[in-house]
């Protein structure tokens, strides 16, 4: 039991109070320097002052740490690459997205042309038709006429509404100033009537989407000299 208590209190003896021991019993301290270090070490290895026995810790811990910083500075490259590659990569999608939506936006326009030019000419038909039947109709014509007439204006009606829910406009002429991005002159005609360059006939209504001009008005311009314009002007 007694050897026992004695085990005990070994154990439970400090680190100094087995070095003052040791020294004087003339121990040799130097051989344990190693053993002094690393026992200091797992003490506190966070103090880079801390000394035992008047002797100061290795450096170890601090190449550690300088390895630790300098992985993580690596760490911090790599990241900082990863982060421009992605916002490089979330550029270039919105890029593309961009490049696709106008693609396909163009791609709408040019069947909307397409299909607006080829129902064109059947609007103009039938305008040409309920003109005529409207300058020929006599009064006293027959109801069967008049439901067959009403019946040509509501289909000509709905075409209309069809190239207006399209975006097909028709394009001002009668009044306006003669514009060659819109219009096309096939007649010059003089006149003291209207002021130079004023478009005074419509013979083909021109129509256009947005900005895009699918077909130029054809017009009758009035040339007047006593406006003090020049005729070249009118001309060009």
């Amino acid at each position: 039991m007694d050897n026992e208590n004695t085990a005990m209190k070994d154990q439970n003896i400090s680190l100094d109070e087995f070095l003052r021991e040791l020294e004087e019993k003339d121990f040799c301290i130097d051989g344990l320097d190693g053993i002094v270090e690393i026992e200091a070490y797992e003490l506190d290895a966070d103090n880079e002052n801390l000394a035992i026995a008047g002797k100061p810790i290795s450096n170890v811990r601090l190449n550690d740490r300088e390895a630790i910083n300098e992985r993580m500075r690596q760490l911090e490259r790599e990241r900082d690459e990863i982060a421009e590659f992605l916002n490089r990569q979330q550029r270039d999608f919105e890029n593309y997205k961009r490049r696709v939506e106008r693609e396909r936006s163009n791609v709408m326009d040019n069947i909307m042309t397409d299909f607006a030019k080829k129902i064109l000419p059947i609007v103009d038909n039938l305008d040409r038709a309920i003109d005529a039947a409207r300058k020929v109709l006599p009064e006293k014509s027959s109801e069967e006429f008049k439901h067959f007439l009403e019946g040509i204006v509501l289909v000509n009606q709905q075409l209309y509404e069809l190239l207006a829910e399209m975006g097909v406009e028709p394009i001002p002429s009668v009044g306006e100033r003669f514009d060659p991005h819109l219009h096309e002159a096939v007649v010059a005609e003089r006149s003291s009537q209207f002021p130079h360059n004023t478009i005074v006939a419509e013979l083909l209504r021109g129509y256009r989407i947005g900005e895009k001009v699918i077909r130029h008005a054809l017009v009758k311009v009035a040339i007047n000299n006593s406006s003090g314009q020049n005729t070249e002007a009118a001309q060009a």
